[in-house]
């Protein structure tokens, strides 16, 4: 009889752990691991963020350069100077700028000049906020800003040139640099002096008119097609594209969502939900309100009459003020602040008009496209002209087609899931079976925006369909995701800012107890929670309300205990959020009940507890938790939402299988997503503890608990909690004797499968712009580069690395002696007095490519070699030779490294040695060598020494360095998916 199946899987952001799992009997069938690389460089920035700024730099340099041409060509039409001239001007930059700026606006000066000082502008016309398009603008730039006008007006200085070079600010900085904005300017300004300057100089109106028309003309770094390209289709309407935001379509329907969310609890912590007249109020309030504003909670319960002792279970906190939105529509009521600043009403046009009003300000970026479009609508000048100052910016997951069908559900009252299926949506067809295939059809890349949840949906599907291919179709599939998937960099810099915030609470209560307990050792994680809890709850004991002795709960630890608020046989929850501190005796007597279960007989008792929870500092969940009196009636809804919760990603993945994927049996679920924190306590329970630093391979078992986590182990885990509340001792059942020991034999066997990375395109070059200081007399290239005194790195006499020492003899020995003496700890002054801060520093480059750049000045800069796509293994006389080719390198180089010797001096090889095979990164070799003999994957070279940059199957941190010439052997093998060798 065929086996049948479950996968399980555990799905982080760059690995992905499987198993494959009896269904009937849990025996392990197979289990591995797929790792990749993260999408992010070595400081961390995501690839794509990478790529999107430099494009944008490089945007903005093309467009800086247009703009100088169109000026220069101005220049010569209007005969403010000749072609003759122009070129004299190219050819001789040394002016001081400054100087010329500040003469300008006191005395006539040449044609030449003035057109040195047009072409100036032109690269350098000063700061414009885009807060008007939608975009956040740096505090410190704005700071500067104002603070450089405040100046100029305290000043009564005529131009803001004239300020830079005379005012004593300036003096010795005329730009910004390092982060520091103490010379930014407000672009109005530098078209004031331009003003002022060709007014003075009696250039004639007609040159400055086209003159300021290319200096102010602007351009989005995306409009139009460029947006709209990128923006997903429709969930339901798969052919039509998704909304703006801002659309007023998308802004009611989530207002109706959000109406639908609002809670209302009542004294005896009974919760409804409103009526829908009670949203059909609301709704009409939000969007006819006379102040523009969004509507609080605290409006809400003055329209709706709502009773004091009621309150809004979203507040975050209970004794909270009512000040916090029901729903926000700021960009419709920045749309309406316009029509009415200009006497017009919104409400006279349709929606579809306030639609593509919308729409448009969301698509196009450049004003010219903006006003056409806008016209097309027949709207007033005017109103267009304030309109075109706006920009939004998101889009929705809907049509603006299926947003205004669901809209009717949403308006009767409806939730959204009855509302989609009002008008015909069936947002849940996993159930037809003709749409499905035996293996997993691909991911919309147009529908999954964020590219790391996309990376691991591709990697999840080449492993599933490997192992559909190799064991057949599952029964079941099990998902487990982290936390972080599918997070953005500030929810995952939030997240760990408030882990960075529990731990530096943590340290310091640790070192209160080591204090209380007059000991340095570190107390135990339950003590810690215990104390934690002690100074939450003042030193009450939650259910009795009796003082808890410190010196007792420190020393005595059968006095106080932690109890889970709900149960955790019966809620899985073991959040702070759900435990107190309570003296023993309470906890015992409470066994498996809720608090209102433990109290409700004895009306008195409750009351003082009501009132000792609703005046404590807890947290809002947990004072729903210690005042639930009806969880047995959501028992089930509440143990499904702990036992599966997870996250968007997962979604993404769950419902691709449930719409698309043949599973063997007839069962009427067959994706299963299990919260991680189920997971980690069934781990603990089973005995098996996991080594995050030893390799990946936890990985895969994570994925076999993550099968192991269905409706039998859900029972057998309640039971195990539901003897310890009663104070049994059961033990926790395993699936069956020795699994641990069964698993960790498995687990010998498992190699972590990783893909092989052929690149097409890479960095040519590496960004950093170094100065050029020639070539050593055995052919290595010198390269110089700026550094701050305060970042020198002396060795123990003193001596450092500087460019040219010996013309700079006495600034060397100043530096010197000053870290000698001080330790480099104050300031190094020079023989003019001033203080030294940068040097000129120097490195010798053997290996890599380098490129020299001719500067305009006749001096030359440097920039080295960037990534290396590939390195290619040659053979001869029984020996390696490595020749690596740079993503620069045009045609195929044949030049192979040769340690410690420069580039230029490397030799080549010719057909005479044989060509093995090509190593990218992720590639898997094995080695010999005359100790030993190792199967690794290979990461890159060192092309100064030749070695080989590998790491072992299992951990890309344990590092391999071999040296490829005089290896015995090394050959190249392949890995699949799934992790099996093949030679």
């Amino acid at each position: 009889m065929k086996k049948e199946l479950k996968f399980g899987f555990d799905i982080g952001e760059t690995s992905l752990g499987w198993s494959v799992l009896d269904s009937q009997t849990n025996e392990i069938v197979a289990l591995g691991v797929r790792a990749w690389d993260k999408s992010e460089d070595r400081k961390g920035r995501g690839l794509n963020e990478i790529r999107t700024e430099k494009s944008n730099v490089r945007k903005t340099l093309r467009r800086r350069k247009h703009r100088k041409d169109r000026v220069k060509n101005l220049l010569v039409k209007e005969n403010i100077i000749t072609k003759e001239e122009l070129i004299y001007i190219e050819n001789n930059p040394g002016v001081n700028i400054f100087e010329l700026r500040y003469k300008a606006i006191n005395e006539n000066i040449s044609n030449t000049e003035i057109a040195r000082l047009c072409i100036y502008f032109s690269g350098h016309r000063g700061f414009k906020s885009s807060d008007s398009k939608g975009n956040s603008d740096s505090g410190v730039i704005k700071a500067a800003l104002n603070e450089n006008k405040k100046l100029m007006q305290e000043n009564n200085y005529k131009t803001f040139g004239e300020m830079l070079y005379i005012d004593e600010k300036f003096k010795h900085r005329k730009r910004n640099s390092n982060g520091d904005y103490i010379v930014s300017v407000d672009r109005e300004l530098i078209n004031e002096e331009i003003d002022f300057i060709l007014s003075k100089q009696n250039v004639n109106i007609e040159f400055i008119r086209k003159y300021k028309d290319i200096l102010n003309s602007q351009r989005s770094f995306a409009s139009g097609d460029d947006i709209l390209n990128r923006v997903g289709y429709c969930t339901f309407e798969k052919d039509k594209k998704r909304c703006a935001k801002a659309t007023l379509s998308f802004q009611k329907f989530k207002v109706m969502q959000d109406l639908t969310k609002v809670k209302l609890v009542d004294d005896k912590l009974d919760i409804r939900y409103l009526t829908k007249e009670e949203k059909n109020i609301l709704f009409q309030e939000i969007f006819n309100n006379k102040k523009d504003k969004s509507l609080t909670y605290k409006d809400a319960r003055k329209l709706l009459n709502i009773d004091k002792n009621i309150l809004f279970a979203n507040i975050e906190n209970a004794n909270k003020k009512e000040t916090s939105e029901i729903s926000n529509i700021s960009d419709y009521i920045t749309l309406k602040k316009i029509f009415k600043k200009l006497s017009y009403n919104i409400n006279d046009l349709s929606d579809e008009i306030i639609d593509n009003i919308a729409t448009i300000l969301t698509l196009y970026k450049e004003d010219e496209i903006i006003i056409n479009k806008l016209n097309d609508l027949n709207l007033d000048n005017e109103l267009i002209e304030e309109l075109k100052e706006l920009n939004f910016t998101k889009f929705g997951r809907l049509s603006l087609e299926a947003i205004r069908k669901i809209n009717i559900g949403l308006y009767e009252g409806m939730n959204y899931n009855e509302a989609c299926e009002y008008v015909g949506y069936n947002f849940k067809n996993e159930n037809l079976k003709e749409n499905k295939t035996e293996l997993l059809p691909g991911f919309d890349k147009n529908k999954i925006i964020n590219k790391s949840v996309y990376k691991t949906c591709v990697e999840f599907r080449k492993v599933l369909n490997a192992l559909i291919k190799k064991y057949g179709s599952p029964a079941r599939i099990h998902l487990e995701s982290t936390r972080e998937l599918g997070k953005s960099d500030e929810q995952k810099h939030k997240m760990k800012l408030k882990n960075d915030n529990n731990n530096k609470l943590n340290k310091v209560i640790i070192e209160e107890l080591k204090e209380l307990r007059g000991c340095d050792s570190e107390p135990s994680p339950k003590m810690l929670l215990k104390y934690k809890l002690y100074k939450e709850q003042n030193a009450i004991c939650m259910y009795s309300g009796k003082p808890i002795d410190l010196i007792n709960m420190l020393y005595d630890e059968n006095y106080a205990q932690v109890d889970h608020i709900l149960p955790k046989s019966r809620s899985f929850d073991n959040t702070y959020d759900n435990k107190v501190l309570v003296l023993t005796k309470e906890n015992q007597d409470k066994r498996n009940m809720t608090p209102y279960e433990y109290m409700k007989e004895n009306d008195i008792v409750w009351h003082q507890f009501e009132q000792r929870v609703l005046y404590s500092n807890l947290s809002k969940r947990k004072k729903q938790n210690l005042l639930d009196k009806t969880f047995s009636e959501k028992e089930k809804g509440f143990l499904d939402r702990n036992l599966h919760y997870t996250s968007w990603a997962i979604r993404e993945i769950s419902n691709h299988l449930k719409q698309n994927l043949l599973f063997e049996g007839n069962y009427k679920k067959n994706v299963y997503e299990i919260n991680g924190y189920i997971t980690s306590q069934v781990r603990g329970l089973l005995g098996i503890y996991k080594d995050r630093d030893k390799d990946d391979l936890h990985h895969a078992v994570d994925a076999v608990i993550v099968a192991l986590c269905d409706d039998k182990m859900v029972k057998a885990y309640s039971n195990y909690w539901l003897s310890r509340e009663n104070r049994l001792k059961n033990k926790f059942e395993k699936p069956y004797d020795n699994f641990e020991y069964i698993l960790e034999d498995k687990l010998k066997n498992v190699i972590v499968s990783r893909p092989e990375v052929k690149k097409n395109n890479g960095k040519m070059f590496e960004d950093t712009l170094y100065g050029y200081g020639g070539r050593t007399e055995n052919g290595e290239e010198i390269i110089t580069y700026k550094t701050n005194v305060k970042d020198i790195k002396f060795n123990k006499d003193g001596d450092f690395n500087m460019f040219n020492k010996e013309s700079n003899i006495d600034t060397y020995n100043k530096i010197k002696n000053n870290y000698l003496q001080n330790k480099n700890t104050v300031p190094v002054i020079g023989d003019n007095g001033l203080e030294i801060k940068k040097i000129t520093q120097y490195e010798c480059v053997k290996g890599g490519n380098i490129k020299i750049i001719k500067n305009k000045n006749g001096g030359y800069s440097a920039r080295t070699g960037g990534e290396i796509k590939r390195v290619d293994i040659y053979s001869k006389d029984g020996k390696y030779y490595c020749v690596p080719v740079y993503f620069c390198d045009k045609g195929t180089p044949k030049q192979y490294i040769e340690a410690g010797k420069p580039k230029l001096t490397w030799n080549s090889v010719d057909d005479t040695y044989k060509f093995e095979f090509s190593l990218y990164k992720g590639s898997v070799i094995k080695i010999e060598s005359k100790n030993d003999t190792n199967i690794v994957y290979y990461r890159t070279i060192d092309s100064a020494t030749g070695s080989s940059i590998c790491h072992e199957l299992n951990s890309k941190e344990n590092k391999i360095r071999k040296g490829i010439k005089t290896l015995k052997s090394i050959k190249k093998i392949k890995i699949d998916v799934l992790g099996n060798i093949i030679d």
